[in-house]
């Protein structure tokens, strides 16, 4: 299972075959808490509470924020209708104002405590989140993701959630978490994306090719640079495979190369910006 905690939570299952089920995992979907008074949210408009993308995202962190964070703008506490729309830049900002207290706050300070105590209420919400997810899906690994995920919280996160696994759900099987580094893991749908194979579909005659949606378009450049390492304005195929393998992916040489030169149209041997964003669009479509 892979879940990116980012603006929402976005997720994904294969099998032990490497297989898609025939399903689709529209995992932020999924009813989490089962509190009567959960949180609603914007998508849902109200008429469904305990939502997972409430919990396993940044608003699952950023709800928290003003236990946290001093002099937290009015408008970023929760339940401000600022924080209550399907808008992700005021969750985004907040998340790195966590971030900061997080990795500012002394050791044994008390703003260290509460900063801490948010990324563990966060490793709570994935543990459980998890048992829950296992009543439906046979999970041995759990790829993590997502701008969450990252830094010092990320790892205490991470840490509590398998001990909440182990603790509260002994007779389920043992769950290995994966992460990449903090160089991906705020772009790694992106990167990602641009592994899956294009699949071969019928089009209306004249009808455009696919294209990455505009408003990715930010999160596509981020991904691009993250994996340009050596900064040359291109990507090579030592690069590309660099990343793919820092995600978690397992390809063979040939499969790495086989995608590659799929995304390289001109031929020139590197993939430059244009070829990239058309290789997330033809996949993501």
């Amino acid at each position: 299972m892979g879940i990116s905690m980012g603006s929402s939570e976005g997720g994904g299952y294969a099998n032990a075959d490497g297989n898609l089920m025939g399903w689709i995992n529209e995992l932020c979907y999924m009813k989490l808490d089962m509190n009567p008074e959960a949180p609603t949210d914007p998508w849902t408009k109200g008429a469904h509470r305990g939502m997972s993308h409430m919990y396993l995202g940044q608003r699952g962190a950023t709800k928290n924020a003003h236990k946290v964070c001093k002099d937290l703008p009015e408008n970023y506490v929760y339940p401000h209708a600022d924080m209550c729309t399907i808008k992700h830049e005021d969750h985004a900002n907040c998340l790195k104002l966590i971030q900061a207290a997080m990795k500012d706050y002394p050791e044994g300070a008390e703003g260290k405590a509460k900063a801490e105590g948010l990324y563990k209420t966060c490793g709570v919400y994935l543990g459980y989140g998890l048992a829950q997810y296992c009543e439906s899906y046979q999970i041995e690994h759990v790829m993590i993701l997502g701008r969450v995920s990252k830094g010092e919280g990320g790892d205490l996160m991470l840490k509590t959630a398998a001990e909440v696994l182990e603790k509260e759900f002994p007779e389920l099987p043992k769950i290995t978490f994966h992460t990449a580094d903090d160089h991906f893991k705020a772009v790694g749908q992106c990167i990602a994306a641009a592994a899956l194979p294009t699949l071969a579909k019928p089009a209306a005659e004249g009808a455009p090719a696919a294209a990455a949606p505009a408003e990715g378009d930010d999160k596509i450049k981020a991904a691009f640079d993250a994996i340009d390492v050596n900064k040359s304005g291109v990507i090579e195929v030592k690069e590309f495979g660099t990343a793919l393998a820092a995600l978690g992916l397992t390809l063979t040489a040939e499969q790495v190369d086989t995608i590659f030169k799929d995304a390289d149209v001109n031929k020139d041997g590197v993939i430059a910006l244009d070829e990239y964003r058309k290789l997330v669009g033809t996949a993501s479509a």
